[in-house]
């Protein structure tokens, strides 16, 4: 999937040492959920386990992408940032 930046998004992944690999892995294996007319992407513990099969990253960026969280609007990345697990179980609840 073809996606583009907003301003905001590239400040935020920026100012938060995000690079575009660490989207690339939410988009492909994040848990997809719909809020506010936006989609969500956050990895769980349970995608950690898919992307460890993979290969898909060593063990430093796996810490770093636990309870990561990428916002979409169509194409578009809105933000991306690290969440506490108890406030992504608490968006994918609502």
């Amino acid at each position: 999937m073809q996606v583009t930046f907003s301003q905001h998004a590239t400040q935020r992944c920026s100012s938060r040492a995000i690079n575009k690999k660490h989207i690339d892995l939410a988009l492909q294996y994040g848990t997809i959920k719909q809020s506010h007319g936006k989609r969500v992407y956050a990895l769980l513990q349970k995608d950690m386990i898919d992307l460890i099969g993979d290969n898909a990253v060593n063990h430093q960026e796996l810490k770093k992408l636990n309870s990561f969280v990428v916002v979409c609007d169509d194409n578009d990345i809105i933000s991306a940032y690290n969440a506490q697990p108890w406030k992504i179980r608490k968006l994918l609840r609502s």
